[in-house]
């Protein structure tokens, strides 16, 4: 009507003008003298500034209604991460639907979806467009007009992105929804259940999600209104609708390593909010039972799952009981200090029984006790004396507090409420630590080494006072105080193997402090197990399940406890690793839940014992620096999926049928997806963390190659170790591989090291433990690769 009504305006004034200008005699007349000027007309409106940068794009959408033709039309604006607006956008991605009438079951249902340019986008200006939906209503077969309508448009064309001129490529990185009533009613009904915050929590931008590993490309965009709009009835939905497919996803992750295969409130809340006003509708009986379905397969009634089952009972109590449980007592080293001391058996020496296979005996000759199980043999003649190491009596006072942070007035005991009391304890911490490098075990049912060091070699002390009677205590105070020999006790050890071995190892008395470390400072950490009710929390006296306490570490040096700027430096953060394995509830060892400094304890550059899929199968890695237990390496590679367990392809594993981990390693699980760009390093380290100047002064990674102490096990021939220059290690845990001799090259033209094989020359040992190693160049990686390009490499 504005054109039409112009347009007329124009035609009469055009005739009138025409009509004046003419004489009496029909002739034209004289033209008149020139009028005066006008009066100057007021200042047009500033044009508003408009994007010539952008990072990301931010999308609302002003207005949304339907047309005469009966189209679903919006009004959309489109700025940058500044506010300014973005003009010119040549297409843009869209996504129409409804929420289908059926109350509190309401489900999302999609009309079509595409990209939309030239033909059904208009660009009105500021960055402000028309976006018309080409379907007819009345056509789609499941239209209501009684349903909330749905329009969802964002920055997406599949594959090759949007290219806006000045600004460049963008593709998945914006978007919004809007719901609304064809009669304008207030939309009663818009499924708002899960946040997306909630999904980065282990994804940080699930844009990449479906395109992972490679992270090639993003499909739709950093929403889950993007999901879930798509992944509807009538929809994309060839491999099931949203609320089936996401839960079939998480529910097959490994339980009690990744907190969405087995916690519901990872992604939902249990109480409705403002923000996700049906959020707690998954408790309730009007539940979608495709969601059930996806994990609870056999079913009675396909209905209505929630009219006979307690969704709360099944799905949050047993987590309630879980974390009572393992916030019931609190553990945490008071005090600590040792005293220097020098082992008088030493550990044990290699002999030959009678008939050729190896057996223990202490350094004095004396047989291991042994039973059916043990294959260690009483006669035999000692080949070999062994060394006497300094060690430590270590003294420390544990504090026990109950769940009110009462001081608990008993000591734990054996057959009551605790599986388990420990510290475990690792000096050298100035050096990363230490371990003795040298000593395998024997499979005795096989007379060949298995790949597990022994005592020798495993030295980390976990010093079990479960039962024992403390030096002194304070009840009153919740405080006991034990004495850790400097003896290497076989008694107190922990037991490792299975029925074909079973040795006593670990070490838990004698920690060693070799000699030329006399100075440098220990860690301790507390372990501790406790019986409990699986619906109550409560802790009972035995029984079937158990639940692991905080564990809390501290430092401390021969004089007692160090200040907290004299630890370790903290590279991540328990906080960090709980978005997605959970708050304290990772454990794999079953005791120990602390990741930001206990698991160090055992996992450091210098020991070299291999991982459990190679012990179990009996061959070392291919690869033994980027196959390491060192927690620099280990935990990146594992992400990373670049450890040789997690092959399940190219690689021939001893013992599994088709030669695949999946077929029958118990480390199967191991085979993932990283859930997030592996760039985005952030998701784990804490800030200022990445300084490879650091990292190239802690100890080599330490390494070998094969466990045979030469012919028949002669502890004359030693096993070779091998070092790696430690920020070479660690980078190459993530971007090194069999096809990355390119990468180590320039690593190495660098001052980096790669298995450089230890001998009297390059390095300082006392008895079986490195103290000290001369490297022939000195790695340079952080002169290049500073921490300011770290962290924009790395998504700090």
């Amino acid at each position: 009507m504005m054109n039409k009504s112009k347009v007329g305006w124009l035609v009469a004034s055009a005739l009138a003008i025409g009509l004046a200008g003419c004489a009496d005699d029909g002739k034209d007349g004289s033209g008149g003298a020139a009028g005066p000027e006008g009066p100057q007309g007021p200042d047009g409106n500033p044009g508003s500034p408009v994007a010539t940068v952008a990072d990301k794009l931010d999308f609302s959408i002003l207005e949304t209604g339907i047309n005469d033709k009966g189209q679903l039309v919006a009004t959309v604006k489109v700025t940058n991460e500044q506010g300014l607006a973005v003009i010119k956008m040549p297409d843009m991605y869209y996504v129409t639907g409804q929420m289908t009438a059926e109350g509190e079951r309401g489900q999302r249902q999609m009309f079509e979806r595409g990209n939309c340019n030239v033909d059904c986008l208009e660009e009105i200006g500021d960055g402000t467009y028309t976006l018309t939906a080409p379907g007819i209503l009345a056509d789609f077969e499941h239209y209501q007009a009684e349903a909330a309508k749905l329009f969802y448009v964002m920055d997406f064309k599949k594959g090759t992105g949007i290219e806006i001129p000045q600004l460049g490529s963008f593709n998945g990185t914006g978007g919004a929804a809007h719901y609304f009533m064809e009669d304008g009613s207030e939309v009663a009904l818009q499924k708002a259940m899960v946040a997306t915050e909630s999904c980065h929590s282990c994804h940080t931008d699930i844009a990449h999600t479906h395109s992972m590993p490679a992270y090639t490309g993003v499909h739709f965009n950093d929403d889950l209104t993007s999901c879930l709009v798509c992944h509807a009835d009538e929809g994309a939905n060839s491999k099931g609708v949203i609320s089936e497919r996401i839960h079939r996803w998480h529910t097959g992750l490994p339980k009690g390593y990744v907190t969405p295969g087995y916690d519901c409130t990872a992604c939902h809340v249990s109480e409705a909010t403002e923000a996700l006003p049906q959020g707690a509708d998954w408790l309730a009986t009007s539940t979608d039972d495709r969601a059930c379905l996806s994990c609870h397969t056999e079913s009675h009634q396909i209905d209505n799952c929630a009219s006979c089952h307690d969704v709360a009972s099944k799905h949050l109590s047993p987590l309630a009981a879980k974390e009572k449980a393992r916030n019931s007592y609190s553990f945490k080293v008071v005090e600590a200090s040792w005293t220097p001391t020098t082992d008088s058996r030493g550990l044990y020496a290699w002999v030959k029984d009678s008939d050729g296979k190896p057996a223990y005996f202490d350094k004095d000759g004396n047989p291991w006790v042994s039973d059916d199980k043990y294959y260690m043999r009483d006669n035999g003649e000692i080949t070999r004396a062994d060394h006497l190491y300094n060690t430590a009596e270590v003294r420390f006072t544990v504090e026990i507090l109950d769940a009110e942070g009462k001081p608990v007035a008993e000591a734990p005991k054996s057959g009551d409420i605790f599986q388990h009391a420990r510290v475990t304890l690792t000096y050298g911490m100035e050096n990363d630590y230490v371990h003795l490098t040298r000593d395998a075990y024997i499979d005795h049912a096989e007379n060949r080494p298995n790949g597990r060091l022994s005592r020798r070699g495993n030295h980390t002390v976990s010093f079990n006072y479960l039962g024992k009677t403390p030096v002194a205590e304070d009840k009153a105070k919740g405080l006991y105080t034990y004495v850790i020999s400097g003896e290497f006790d076989r008694g107190e050890s922990k037991v490792v193997g299975g029925d074909d071995y079973i040795i006593q190892s670990g070490g838990a008395t004698g920690l060693v402090i070799p000699t030329g470390m006399e100075g440098q400072s220990a860690l301790i950490a507390t372990e501790a197990v406790m019986y409990y009710d699986p619906q109550t929390g409560a802790p009972t006296v035995g029984g079937d399940h158990v639940e692991r306490q905080i564990s809390h570490y501290t430092f401390f040096n021969q004089d007692g406890l160090l200040e907290q700027q004299d630890w370790r430096r903290q590279v991540v953060s328990n906080d960090n690793c709980a978005s997605c394995h959970g708050e304290r509830v990772y454990g794999y060892h079953g005791r120990r839940n602390d990741l930001e400094q206990q698991c160090q304890a055992c996992h450091f550059p210098s020991n070299t014992e291999w991982d459990g899929v190679h012990m179990d199968n009996v061959f070392a890695p291919q690869d033994p620096v980027q196959d390491h237990i060192s927690w620099n390496i280990y935990v990146h590679a594992l992400h990373a999926q670049k450890r040789e367990e997690q092959q399940a392809d190219g690689v021939s594993w001893p013992g599994l049928a088709d030669g695949s981990v999946a077929a029958g390693s118990k480390d199967a699980y191991r085979v993932f997806t990283y859930p997030a760009r592996l760039s985005d390093c952030a998701q784990c380290h804490v800030a200022g963390s990445v300084r490879l100047d650091l990292v190239e002064r802690i100890s080599p990674v330490l390494t070998r190659k094969d466990y045979a102490m030469g012919d028949d096990f002669d502890p004359a021939t030693p096993i070779p170790v091998y070092a790696t220059s430690p920020a070479s290690a660690t980078c190459w845990s993530c971007h090194g591989g069999a096809d990355k001799e390119g990468v180590k090259a320039h690593m190495e033209l660098n001052g980096g090291v790669f298995e450089l094989l230890l001998d009297d020359t390059n390095s300082t040992w006392d008895g079986d433990a490195i103290v000290d190693i001369a490297f022939p160049t000195r790695e340079a990686c952080s002169a290049c690769h500073t921490p300011t390009k770290l962290e924009a490499a790395h998504a700090f």
